[in-house]
Protein backbone atom coordinates (compact mmCIF):
# COMPACT_ATOMS: atom_id res chain seq x y z
CA UNK A 1 0.00 0.00 0.00
CA UNK A 2 1.43 3.36 -0.96
CA UNK A 3 1.61 6.43 1.28
CA UNK A 4 -1.35 8.16 -0.38
CA UNK A 5 -3.60 5.13 0.22
CA UNK A 6 -2.58 4.93 3.89
CA UNK A 7 -3.28 8.62 4.39
CA UNK A 8 -6.68 8.18 2.69
CA UNK A 9 -7.59 5.23 4.93
CA UNK A 10 -6.51 7.09 8.09
CA UNK A 11 -8.42 10.25 7.06
CA UNK A 12 -11.50 8.19 6.22
CA UNK A 13 -11.40 6.42 9.59
CA UNK A 14 -10.99 9.74 11.40
CA UNK A 15 -13.95 11.20 9.51
CA UNK A 16 -16.11 8.20 10.37
CA UNK A 17 -15.03 8.40 14.00
CA UNK A 18 -15.92 12.11 14.11
CA UNK A 19 -19.30 11.42 12.52
CA UNK A 20 -20.01 8.64 14.97
CA UNK A 21 -19.06 10.92 17.86
CA UNK A 22 -21.38 13.65 16.55
CA UNK A 23 -24.20 11.10 16.19
CA UNK A 24 -23.73 9.91 19.78
CA UNK A 25 -23.73 13.51 21.02
CA UNK A 26 -26.94 14.23 19.06
CA UNK A 27 -28.64 11.10 20.47
CA UNK A 28 -27.66 12.06 24.03
CA UNK A 29 -29.08 15.58 23.56
CA UNK A 30 -32.30 14.17 22.06
CA UNK A 31 -32.69 11.78 25.01
CA UNK A 32 -32.24 14.67 27.49
CA UNK A 33 -34.92 16.68 25.66
CA UNK A 34 -37.33 13.74 25.78
CA UNK A 35 -36.68 13.33 29.52
CA UNK A 36 -37.37 17.05 30.09
CA UNK A 37 -40.67 16.74 28.24
CA UNK A 38 -41.71 13.60 30.12
CA UNK A 39 -40.92 15.42 33.38
CA UNK A 40 -43.38 18.15 32.44
CA UNK A 41 -41.03 20.77 31.06
CA UNK A 42 -39.41 21.67 27.80
CA UNK A 43 -36.31 23.71 27.27
CA UNK A 44 -36.80 26.86 25.19
CA UNK A 45 -35.74 26.50 21.62
CA UNK A 46 -35.99 22.71 21.51
CA UNK A 47 -38.15 20.32 19.60
CA UNK A 48 -38.97 17.08 21.36
CA UNK A 49 -41.42 14.23 21.12
CA UNK A 50 -43.74 13.35 23.94
CA UNK A 51 -45.03 9.89 24.77
CA UNK A 52 -48.39 10.74 23.19
CA UNK A 53 -46.66 11.38 19.86
CA UNK A 54 -47.46 15.09 19.68
CA UNK A 55 -44.53 17.37 18.99
CA UNK A 56 -43.44 20.18 21.24
CA UNK A 57 -42.17 23.40 19.72
CA UNK A 58 -40.66 25.65 22.37
CA UNK A 59 -42.87 24.06 25.02
CA UNK A 60 -46.10 24.04 23.00
CA UNK A 61 -47.64 21.12 21.17
CA UNK A 62 -48.18 21.55 17.46
CA UNK A 63 -51.94 21.93 18.15
CA UNK A 64 -51.25 24.70 20.68
CA UNK A 65 -48.83 26.38 18.28
CA UNK A 66 -51.47 26.23 15.55
CA UNK A 67 -54.01 27.84 17.91
CA UNK A 68 -51.45 30.52 18.82
CA UNK A 69 -50.76 31.23 15.14
CA UNK A 70 -54.50 31.50 14.49
CA UNK A 71 -54.93 33.91 17.44
CA UNK A 72 -51.98 36.05 16.36
CA UNK A 73 -53.26 36.28 12.79
CA UNK A 74 -56.75 37.24 14.05
CA UNK A 75 -55.26 39.96 16.27
CA UNK A 76 -53.19 41.26 13.37
CA UNK A 77 -56.25 41.33 11.10
CA UNK A 78 -58.27 43.21 13.76
CA UNK A 79 -55.49 45.80 14.06
CA UNK A 80 -55.28 46.12 10.26
CA UNK A 81 -59.02 46.75 10.16
CA UNK A 82 -58.69 49.41 12.86
CA UNK A 83 -55.72 50.91 11.01
CA UNK A 84 -57.93 51.57 7.98
CA UNK A 85 -60.32 53.48 10.25
CA UNK A 86 -57.54 55.35 12.07
CA UNK A 87 -58.47 53.74 15.38
CA UNK A 88 -55.05 52.33 16.28
CA UNK A 89 -52.82 53.85 18.89
CA UNK A 90 -49.05 53.88 18.79
CA UNK A 91 -48.87 50.45 20.46
CA UNK A 92 -50.97 48.75 17.77
CA UNK A 93 -48.99 50.50 15.04
CA UNK A 94 -45.77 49.19 16.61
CA UNK A 95 -47.31 45.70 16.76
CA UNK A 96 -48.17 45.84 13.04
CA UNK A 97 -44.70 47.11 12.19
CA UNK A 98 -43.06 44.19 14.04
CA UNK A 99 -45.62 41.61 12.86
CA UNK A 100 -46.02 42.64 9.24
CA UNK A 101 -47.34 39.44 7.58
CA UNK A 102 -49.74 36.71 8.60
CA UNK A 103 -48.21 33.50 9.88
CA UNK A 104 -48.40 30.28 7.95
CA UNK A 105 -50.76 28.02 9.93
CA UNK A 106 -48.45 25.02 10.18
CA UNK A 107 -48.21 24.31 13.92
CA UNK A 108 -44.45 24.91 13.86
CA UNK A 109 -42.91 27.41 16.26
CA UNK A 110 -40.39 28.86 13.85
CA UNK A 111 -38.69 32.24 13.71
CA UNK A 112 -41.76 34.03 12.29
CA UNK A 113 -43.97 32.76 15.12
CA UNK A 114 -41.27 33.70 17.63
CA UNK A 115 -41.09 37.25 16.21
CA UNK A 116 -44.90 37.56 16.20
CA UNK A 117 -44.96 36.55 19.88
CA UNK A 118 -42.28 39.17 20.61
CA UNK A 119 -44.50 41.76 18.93
CA UNK A 120 -47.44 40.59 21.04
CA UNK A 121 -45.40 40.71 24.25
CA UNK A 122 -44.19 44.22 23.43
CA UNK A 123 -47.79 45.30 22.77
CA UNK A 124 -49.13 43.70 25.96
CA UNK A 125 -46.42 45.36 28.05
CA UNK A 126 -47.13 48.78 26.54
CA UNK A 127 -50.92 48.69 26.21
CA UNK A 128 -52.19 46.20 28.77
CA UNK A 129 -49.71 46.94 31.54
CA UNK A 130 -48.33 43.40 31.46
CA UNK A 131 -44.88 42.87 32.87
CA UNK A 132 -43.70 39.95 30.75
CA UNK A 133 -40.39 39.18 29.06
CA UNK A 134 -40.23 40.03 25.39
CA UNK A 135 -38.31 36.90 24.48
CA UNK A 136 -40.71 35.43 21.89
CA UNK A 137 -41.54 32.36 23.95
CA UNK A 138 -45.19 31.79 24.69
CA UNK A 139 -45.63 30.62 28.27
CA UNK A 140 -48.11 30.98 31.13
CA UNK A 141 -47.43 34.69 31.73
CA UNK A 142 -47.90 35.63 28.09
CA UNK A 143 -50.94 33.36 27.78
CA UNK A 144 -52.61 34.93 30.83
CA UNK A 145 -51.78 38.51 29.75
CA UNK A 146 -53.07 37.81 26.21
CA UNK A 147 -56.26 36.20 27.53
CA UNK A 148 -56.94 39.05 29.99
CA UNK A 149 -56.35 41.67 27.30
CA UNK A 150 -58.54 39.77 24.81
CA UNK A 151 -61.44 39.63 27.26
CA UNK A 152 -61.27 43.40 27.88
CA UNK A 153 -60.58 44.51 24.31
CA UNK A 154 -63.52 45.50 22.13
CA UNK A 155 -61.60 45.29 18.87
CA UNK A 156 -60.21 41.82 19.50
CA UNK A 157 -61.08 39.20 16.91
CA UNK A 158 -61.73 36.40 19.43
CA UNK A 159 -59.52 33.50 20.42
CA UNK A 160 -59.19 30.41 22.53
CA UNK A 161 -56.72 30.31 25.38
CA UNK A 162 -53.63 28.56 24.01
CA UNK A 163 -52.40 26.77 27.11
CA UNK A 164 -55.74 25.40 28.24
CA UNK A 165 -55.89 21.75 27.19
CA UNK A 166 -57.00 21.98 23.57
Amino acid sequence: MNTTAVIGVVAGAAALGGGAWALLRWRKKKKQQQEEVSNGGSKKGTTSSTTSGSTLWNGLTSAQTLQLQTNLNATRQAFLSDEKNNKNGAEAKAFLKLFNADLKLDGKYGPKTLNAVKALQTYLNAKAGANIKTDGYYGEETDNAYDNWAKKSKNYAGSKKVLSGL
